[in-house]
């Protein structure tokens, strides 16, 4: 049985990994880093929803809702965009 944190993790893993996998690139310049960060960091969030349901991973933590939540709400903040979240100004 899955717990609710547990669950929590997995719905905003999933929610991050979908954002950053409907990024429209538009206009913008094509970078091979950051790039290859939104892949690595959307398929390790999508790894991180599926092994959470399937109970391969228990949330021990609430320290790790927190933070991933917090990395989520900068990724809809940035419309998907790692190079926007990255940026320092």
């Amino acid at each position: 049985m899955i717990d609710a944190m547990t669950l929590f993790t997995a719905a905003v893993c999933a929610a991050m990994c979908l954002r950053l996998v409907a990024f429209r690139r538009n206009n913008s310049r094509y970078r091979l880093g950051i790039s290859l960060m939104a892949w690595i960091l959307s398929a390790a969030t999508g790894c991180q929803a599926i092994a959470s349901v399937l109970g391969l991973y228990q949330v021990q933590s609430p320290f790790v809702l927190i933070i991933l939540s917090a990395l989520c709400a900068l990724v809809f903040r940035s419309r998907g965009n790692v190079a926007q979240i990255l940026r320092v100004d």
